[in-house]
């Protein structure tokens, strides 16, 4: 991600509830040949707004960024400029994570000893061994024992459709989707909710012609289980092929979603985003997609 990206993230995320929070920024910053000013200002803006957010108590480590090597066309001169800059602005990060005493810089070293970073898994495997050690023991202190076993009892309301006409839970889910759409990067986002009879979109972004009648057939396929949905090109899932959506209207060919439960536990709805071309889903992106959903969920859920 980018410093700007992170600070979006950090923005909506609820950042109180962790202990620790592993950043990777940079890689794309490297290539537009950020300045050391405008770095050290960003990555300062970044970590002030995980000390807000997080109330204090958030850790943060920001993994260094990679040194670029023959995954990228560049000219030999030119990858060394670039491999210098990556230098640099690993050591303004190290340097503002030191001050603080309560953020770690970890580099991004290799497990093979090789000069450049290739981002394959063992290379991510790697990372989270270096990263495993260094967590535990910034967390050592504010380890709890279990606590006592309590069964987990649900609320036992169920979801009112007509929480979705109060203003402040209108406004909420009106954010969730433009936060959607603005992450994922994607033409458009929605919060959709159904009951026995209907489907109904709550809040959208660049919607186009998607028609309520559809939601439910679409709705039904996609989600026969709480989590995640994703599906990477409609045009090639029988159960999708021929719906209104993917051969006519908006036509898309990317979708995920990831569900949204009542008090008392029942799927209700979902946080969606879609495309108009086929596309990869990182299933790290999942996080991303669920931390939406529960805002969702509080949003209905506290009123």
């Amino acid at each position: 991600m980018s410093t700007i990206d992170i600070g979006a993230v950090i923005e909506w995320a609820s950042l109180d509830r962790f202990d620790a929070l592993v950043l990777t920024m940079g890689g794309g910053d490297v290539l537009r040949f950020r300045s050391l000013f405008s770095w050290r200002r960003d990555v300062t803006a970044v970590l002030d707004s995980i000390a807000a957010h997080g109330c204090g108590a958030l850790h943060p480590f920001i993994l260094g960024i990679a040194p670029v090597g023959d995954v990228v066309s560049l000219p030999a001169p030119l990858l060394v400029i670039v491999n210098r800059n990556i230098e640099h602005l690993n050591a303004i990060s190290a340097q503002l994570c030191s001050a603080r005493g309560n953020a770690t810089f970890v580099p991004a070293t290799t497990h093979d000893g090789r000069a450049s970073v290739r981002l394959e898994s063992s290379t991510y495997a790697h990372w989270a061994h270096e990263l495993a050690p260094l967590i535990a023991e910034q967390l050592s202190s504010v380890a709890l024992g279990s606590p006592p076993h309590r069964p987990v009892l649900l609320d036992s309301r169920a979801f009112e459709n007509a929480i979705l006409t109060i203003p402040a839970v209108s406004e909420s889910l009106t954010s969730i989707v433009d936060s959607a759409r603005a992450l994922f990067d994607t033409a458009g986002a929605a919060v959709t909710f159904h009951d026995e009879q209907t489907h109904w979109f709550a809040s959208t972004s660049r919607l186009g012609e998607m028609r309520r009648e559809d939601a439910g057939a679409f709705c039904n396929r996609a989600f026969t289980a709480p989590g995640l949905v994703v599906l990477e090109d409609l045009v090639k899932d029988e159960r999708f092929a021929d719906h209104p959506w993917v051969v006519s209207g908006p036509r898309i060919r990317f979708y995920a979603g990831y569900s949204i439960a009542a008090p008392n536990g029942d799927t209700v709805g979902a946080v969606c985003v879609f495309d108009t071309a086929p596309r990869r889903f990182d299933l790290s992106h999942e996080t991303l997609l669920r931390e939406l959903a529960r805002r969702a969920e509080t949003a209905i859920h506290h009123q």
